[in-house]
């Protein structure tokens, strides 16, 4: 006795792809890993930055260091901005800095678009000059915080 086939509308339909709870599952997965880059990502790009600044700052330094061996420091202003928006605790109305070295030299504003400074510090035997940007929050470092990645020293030429 063969037995009756069961009629397409009782029957079971067969599943193509995924279920809801596994479509679900991959959405949670790829959104999870698409914010842990996006988290990485963010920390790089401050670090990129602050390198950035760091490098700059080197370049900076090389470039007043050349021009001391050529003008006399003494004459000098004892601050002097590079172009961009002046850090806060300046006056708005500063020396240029691209009044005292060369034409060719580029003069670029530190990744958050700030100015670069470069000011004389007095010390006891000789006085010293600080590079420095003013960072993301658009602060000064201090002097003590020469060797951090915003602030460089610059010991003059000797006469």
């Amino acid at each position: 006795m063969q037995r009756p086939r069961p009629s397409p509308s009782r029957s079971k339909p067969q599943q193509h792809g995924l279920s809801r709870a596994e479509w679900l599952w991959i959405v949670g997965l790829g959104l999870g890993i698409t914010l842990l880059i996006l988290g990485t990502l963010r920390h790089d790009l401050t670090q990129a930055k602050v390198r950035r600044a760091s490098d700059v700052l080197d370049y900076l330094t090389a470039q007043v260091h050349q021009a001391m061996q050529t003008a006399d420091e003494n004459e000098w202003p004892t601050t002097l901005v590079g172009p961009g928006e002046v850090p806060s605790e300046l006056p708005l109305e500063m020396p240029l800095l691209a009044d005292l070295l060369a034409d060719t030299v580029f003069l670029p504003t530190d990744p958050w678009g700030h100015a670069y400074v470069i000011s004389r510090q007095d010390a006891m035997k000789r006085p010293t000059w600080l590079v420095r940007s003013a960072g993301p929050h658009n602060q000064l470092p201090a002097a003590k915080d020469v060797g951090q990645a915003l602030v460089r020293e610059l010991i003059p030429p000797q006469p």
